[in-house]
Order: C-alpha cells, then structure tokens, then sequence
C-alpha cells in the first residue's frame, strides 16, 4: 500500500487524501519531564485542551535513551515546547 501524506495545512483546510482514505486530527499538546522510580526520565505530551479523539483514554511519550539527565530532558522539552505547535494522529481507513 503507497500512502500519500499532506501537509497539516492541507488536513486543517478540510482536504482529505481519499486515495488512501487517511484522516489526521491535530490538538495542542505540552511536553512534560517525568521521572520514573529508577531515576530514568521520559518527556509526558499532556493535553492543553482536549486530546487527540483517536487516543481514546491513552497518552503519549517519549521513551529517552538511558543515561539522558534530568537536565537534559527539561531542555529537550523546553525545545519542543518552543518549536511544536501541535500533534497529529493520522488513521487510515480501509
């Protein structure tokens, strides 16, 4: 199966790829350092308003390699935050 992607401006203004039948929805998300019991740290997306439909009741994160410091990771968040307007689910239907 070929998939054709769009732009987000392309999804948001209502075009959809009906070749491949693909709908992606978009919602603000921020990036959030947690750490686990082990000291291992990990970015949390929380939802600013509501979260993506498709999600249902799950969340995202980002898996950071080992050793990746607490200072590290709240920088990287910062980054995303700075640079990231939104955060697309694409589903693809047959």
């Amino acid at each position: 199966m070929t998939y054709k992607l769009l732009s987000k401006e392309q999804h948001m203004s209502g075009i959809s790829n009906t070749v491949d039948k693909a709908k992606t929805e978009w919602a603000d998300y921020a990036f959030r350092v947690k750490e686990l019991g082990d000291g291992e740290v990990f970015i949390s997306l929380e939802p600013r308003y509501e979260p993506l439909p498709g999600l249902g009741d799950g969340f995202l994160s980002l898996a950071l390699r080992n050793g990746t410091t607490m200072e590290q990771a709240k920088e990287l968040a910062q980054q995303l935050s700075a640079i990231v307007s939104q955060v697309g689910h694409t589903r693809f239907q047959s």
